[in-house]
C-alpha cells in the first residue's frame, strides 16, 4: 500500500526508467513505501548482493522444487522494462526484501571444504516486493486518481510471481496483495516465460481500455443529480445488498452527505455538487471501513489505518455491480433510470 510522507527532499530514479514525460505533477520525495517488516531497496543494483539458490547446490534448504528460480533483480527488470515498452512512465519505484537468511551449502569433497570455509556465508532474501506510481496522465482514469503498478517474487513458495495495476493496490511483506487488475505465475521451469506474456497481454488490454475508463469517469463526474435522488437510490438498494453488505448502508449515506474528503465534491464557491460519481464513490469509501482510533490521543492514527475493511473479492464485486448500473444512464437516460427507485421511494 503507498503511504505518504514529507514532500520536499530530491526523487531516487531507478537506473531501468525512461526520461519523464509531460504528465501529473511528479512528487519532489519519495512517498511510496511497501507496507509490513523487512529491507526498503531504492536501486536495482542493491538486489545483486542477494543469492539466488541454483539446483546444483547442496543448500541445507531445498529451494529446488521450484526447478529454476528467478533472482528477484531479473523479475524486478522484466517488470520495469516491460512498463516501458508499453509507454508507461514510473516517477517512483519502491522495493523491499523480506526473509533474509543465511544460505549455506555443503561441500563435495575436503579440496571444496577448504574453500568453503574462508568464504563469507551468502545470503537469500526469500521475498521481493515493488511498487511504482505511474506518470502518465494518458494512463490516469482520472485527473483525480493516481495509479500503481505492484509485483512481488519469492525463492520459498510461499507466493508466486505476481503484478497487479489499478489505483487502488494493496503489497505488503505480511503477504497481503491485490490490484484492479492482477496475473500469477508459479516459480517453476518456465515460470518467468509464462508471467512474461501474461505480463505483456495485462498492459497491453490496460493501455486499450484506459481512454474509455477516462471517458466513463468523466461522464459520472458530469451527470448531476439531486440530494435526495442519491439516497433514494441507496436506501432503496440497500435490501439487495448487490453494491456492499448491508450493515455498511449507514456509511454509504454518511460519505454520501459529508465525504471524508470534500473538496472534489464542491464548486469554487464551496457549494456541494451531487453526481453519479459522487455517488458511486460514497460507496467505494464505505468499502474501506472505520478510521481506527489511537487510544492514547483518541483521534485516528496518523498513518489512517482502518478497521473492518471489506475483502478485496468484495470490492471488486460490488464495485463492478455498481459501475454497471450507473452506466445505464448512458444507455436509458436518467429520468427512466431513476423510476427502478426514485419514484418508488420518494
Amino acid at each position: 500500500m503507498a503511504t505518504v510522507t514529507n514532500k520536499n527532499k530530491p526523487t531516487n530514479t531507478m537506473e531501468t526508467l525512461t526520461p519523464p514525460q509531460p504528465a501529473v505533477s511528479a512528487p519532489t520525495t519519495p512517498t511510496l513505501s511497501v507496507m509490513g517488516k523487512g529491507t526498503e531497496i531504492r536501486e536495482l543494483h542493491e538486489l545483486e548482493q542477494f543469492h539466488t539458490p541454483q539446483p546444483f547446490e547442496q543448500g541445507e534448504r531445498n529451494y529446488h522444487e521450484h526447478n529454476r528460480l528467478t533472482p528477484h533483480s531479473d523479475f524486478a527488470r522484466r517488470i520495469l522494462n516491460g512498463c516501458r515498452h508499453y509507454g508507461l512512465v514510473l516517477d517512483e519505484v519502491a522495493m523491499k526484501v523480506d526473509g533474509i537468511e543465511e544460505y549455506k551449502t555443503e561441500p563435495k569433497n575436503w579440496t571444496s571444504a577448504l574453500v568453503y570455509k574462508h568464504k563469507p556465508a551468502k545470503k537469500v532474501a526469500n521475498r521481493f516486493f515493488l511498487i511504482a506510481r505511474v506518470r502518465n496522465y494518458d494512463f490516469q482514469v482520472a485527473d483525480d486518481v493516481e495509479t500503481f503498478i505492484i509485483a512481488r517474487n519469492s525463492h520459498d513458495k510461499r507466493v508466486p510471481m505476481e503484478f497487479a495495476i489499478g489505483n487502488k493496490v494493496i503489497v505488503c511483506s505480511n503477504l497481503m496483495f491485490g490490484g484492479d487488475i492482477t496475473i500469477k505465475a508459479k516459480n517453476s521451469r518456465f515460470g518467468i516465460e509464462n508471467f512474461a506474456s501474461r505480463l505483456n497481454s495485462l498492459l497491453s488490454d490496460y493501455r486499450n481500455n484506459v481512454a474509455q475508463t477516462r471517458k466513463d469517469i468523466e461522464f459520472l463526474k458530469n451527470y448531476n443529480i439531486k440530494a435526495e435522488e442519491g439516497l433514494s437510490f441507496i436506501g432503496y438498494n440497500a435490501s439487495k445488498a448487490d453494491f456492499i453488505q448491508q450493515s455498511r448502508t449507514a456509511q454509504v449515506c454518511d460519505m454520501f452527505i459529508k465525504p471524508e474528503h470534500p473538496e472534489p465534491y464542491q464548486d469554487s464557491e464551496g457549494r456541494e455538487k451531487y453526481t453519479l460519481w459522487r455517488l458511486l464513490n460514497a460507496y467505494t469509501y464505505a468499502h474501506r471501513g472505520d478510521l481506527a482510533i489511537d487510544p492514547k490521543t483518541n483521534e485516528p492514527y496518523t498513518d489512517a489505518r482502518r478497521k473492518g475493511a471489506a475483502t478485496l473479492e468484495n470490492k471488486k464485486k460490488y464495485t463492478a455491480a455498481l459501475w454497471s448500473s450507473l452506466s445505464q444512464v448512458k444507455l436509458d437516460g436518467y429520468e427512466n433510470f431513476n423510476k427502478k427507485w426514485y419514484n418508488q421511494v420518494s
